[in-house]
């Protein structure tokens, strides 16, 4: 499991471990290393991680609408 293994080499918590997890691409040396990385993705936590991002992505969307709003509706 190519998910596994970048944990274990640089951490669950690390960068590396959380673009595996974005990704969402189950990854391996083999079948079995495959459906390793596919059981772990599909963990709670990490479809957690995901639905996180997603949302974080969403509210700085809105932010940005929201300053540029502002903006064209100060006079200069």
């Amino acid at each position: 499991s190519d998910g596994v293994a970048t944990g274990v080499k640089h951490g669950f918590d690390s960068g590396s471990s959380l673009e595996k997890v974005y990704q969402n691409q189950p990854q391996g040396k083999n079948f079995l290393g495959k459906v390793v990385d596919q059981f772990y993705l599909n963990n709670i936590g990490w479809r957690g991680i995901r639905i996180r991002k997603q949302h974080l992505l969403e509210l700085g969307q809105l932010a940005i609408e929201q300053l540029q709003k502002t903006a064209s509706d100060t006079p200069i």
